[in-house]
């Protein structure tokens, strides 16, 4: 794995466990969500960590793109249970389709935009 992507994967794991952290601590989430509507901000938060993921991975494409999505699902499940452990947090499953739409429209731009690179590079 190249430094590049594994900066990536770190800045991903950084961004992940902070947005947790912050989440989990009594009257952030509510602080945020009265600045940023509460979709805003999953989807933001899930847009940003999954280009991270899917600029960390080297994986053939369409590989990468079904690994990225697996990993996002898997991210927000658990961002989801977590929240459902807490008294003051309460888990979506609209906030899991949010994540998930973000999710799906990175990877697949990313996708082409990482085509149109490798077809002007081959022409």
């Amino acid at each position: 794995m190249t430094t590049m992507r594994w900066t990536y994967l770190v800045a991903a794991i950084t961004l992940f466990v902070f947005m947790l952290a912050l989440g989990s601590y009594p009257g952030n989430a509510q602080a945020l969500t009265e600045k940023i509507n509460d979709k805003i901000l999953h989807f933001l938060a899930y847009s940003l960590l999954t280009a991270l993921i899917y600029l960390s991975l080297n994986s053939p494409k369409r590989e990468k793109f079904i690994i990225t999505i697996c990993i996002m699902l898997a991210l927000s499940l658990t961002d989801e249970y977590i929240q459902s452990m807490l008294s003051f947090r309460n888990a979506s499953l609209l906030d899991l389709s949010v994540d998930l739409l973000a999710a799906g429209l990175i990877t697949s731009c990313l996708s082409l935009l990482t085509h149109t690179t490798e077809t002007e590079r081959s022409s």
